[in-house]
């Protein structure tokens, strides 16, 4: 007779006599019951005092199984959520989830509107509008819609006609939910019968909401990167024009005023022969600052087309480029090859090592001329590291509290030098997406440390040259 109550009444049966026949113990075997329930059934062999036992316990679990259901159901809705490109598109799939998932059928997703301090209707059910009418746009202080909102607390109301401040008393609405999207907005759900929304409902609604407000986080980012990477045409034909401007109209006064100096220079006498060198040394130093600004300015570029670069031949290049008469290269099992631009990387590499040959030199000999045993007065290291590689000397270093200042653009702790070479370092650093890091290297210098590197292939047998 009990068999009948189920689904499946012959296996109810036959599972039963299995059971009994090998007493063997189950815990939580959910069956089916023709009428939908599900319950779950513990089944535990006992010793009694006439002979052998059995304990069954059944227990009704069908509230939990499709709270389960429904929790699955909302994992497959974020997968769609999260495909949505717009925010429209989010709000509709919200609004069917709401309805469809959760039995909210009555529902609306609305938006806050930041300009204007309202909560739009973006998306309501048929159902919505059955019920509602003509969806309303919610102000500050006007309706609990708002309330929840600001509080980011959900808010489940058993009959909003007890309230004096109802929103509209001639509404047929009786329960109410509302439950905020984060800071983007609210869902509201109504039904017509009194307490109809219960804590589940509650829980599960919070659960979407969350998703719904991460899927418009995600649009938003997407329009954010579209838009950037519209501008970047245009930035970057700014700074070409910024470049050329700079190059034509600063530069030619500066040969102007180099070529008339130079021609003083020959008729000058001794006493302002002095006046005239300090003033072409300032006209040099200018020539430098407009190239060191040129550099930030066209360096900063994103790069949109790394390719893939040797950085053993790199580094070689940008010391070719640099002063290294008074220095040593190491080279110790860097990456083969990585993901980069090659103008930009052999940039970065020469400005480190000029400003090790700076440093360094000046700190082992104040004539700022090479050692006397004929060896470099800095060595430089370039090396390996799990997700980059790094560039290292044995010079004074950088104390810690001079690490961030370093890299701003002008800041230099020598009198000649224009504090751009090592802001032109981080400016490319950024441009590829790499990290930068300044700390000490092994022998008491600086070590400049780039992580986040696209690796191509990795190096074979460890080597060392140096020259």
């Amino acid at each position: 007779e009990v068999s009948d109550l189920f689904a499946d009444p012959e296996e109810f049966v036959r599972r039963i006599d299995a059971l009994v026949a090998d007493r063997e113990p189950v815990r939580d075997e959910h069956l089916d019951l023709a009428d939908g329930r599900t319950f779950a059934r513990t089944h535990e062999p006992i010793e009694l005092a006439d002979g052998a036992g059995h304990l069954w316990v059944y227990r009704d679990v069908s509230d939990r199984v499709a709270y389960e259901e429904r929790l699955a159901a909302l994992s497959e809705t974020t997968r769609e959520l999260m495909t949505a490109d717009t925010e429209t598109a989010v709000a509709e799939t919200g609004a069917a989830a709401a309805r469809d998932v959760l039995g909210l059928e009555a529902n609306g997703v609305y938006l806050h509107d930041e300009a204007a301090s309202t909560l739009e209707p973006v998306a309501v059910t048929d159902e919505g509008y059955d019920l509602f009418g003509d969806p309303p746009t919610f102000t500050g202080g006007d309706s609990v819609a708002w309330r929840a909102f600001e509080a980011g607390e959900p808010v489940a109301r058993d009959d909003v006609h007890e309230n004096p401040d109802v929103y509209d008393p001639d509404s047929p609405v009786h329960g109410e939910l509302h439950v905020p999207i984060g800071d983007r907005g609210v869902l509201v759900a109504g039904s017509e019968a009194p307490a109809a929304f219960d804590q589940q409902d509650v829980a599960l609604g919070e659960i979407l909401a969350g998703n719904v407000a991460t899927a418009l986080e995600q649009v938003e980012r997407t329009a954010q990167l579209r838009a950037r990477e519209r501008e970047l045409p245009r930035q970057n034909e700014r700074l070409e024009e910024f470049a050329s401007i700079v190059s034509h109209d600063l530069r030619n006064p500066l040969q102007v005023a180099s070529g008339h100096l130079e021609l003083a220079t020959q008729d000058a006498g001794e006493d302002v022969r002095d006046s005239i060198t300090a003033a072409t040394e300032a006209l040099d130093r200018m020539e430098t600052l407009i190239d060191h600004t040129l550099t930030l300015a066209r360096e900063g570029r994103d790069i949109s087309d790394p390719e893939p670069v040797s950085l053993r031949d790199t580094f070689a290049r940008a010391w070719d480029a640099a002063p290294t008469s008074a220095a040593e290269r190491r080279v110790q099992d860097p990456p083969e090859r990585v993901l980069a631009d090659p103008d930009r990387l052999a940039e970065l590499f020469q400005n480190l090592v000029q400003n090790a040959v700076e440093h360094g030199r000046d700190a082992a000999t104040p004539e700022a001329g090479p050692a006397t045993d004929g060896t470099g007065a800095v060595t430089i290291t370039l090396g390996a590291m799990p997700d980059g590689f790094y560039v290292a000397d044995d010079g004074p270093g950088i104390p810690p509290d001079q690490r961030d200042a370093v890299l701003e653009s002008g800041y230099s702790t020598d009198d000649d030098g224009t504090g751009f070479g090592l802001s032109i370092v981080e400016t490319i650093a950024e441009a590829h997406g790499w990290e930068l890091r300044i700390t000490d290297s092994e022998d008491g210098g600086a070590r400049f440390e780039f992580s986040g590197v696209e690796i191509e292939t990795q190096g074979e047998e460890p080597t060392a040259e140096s020259s």
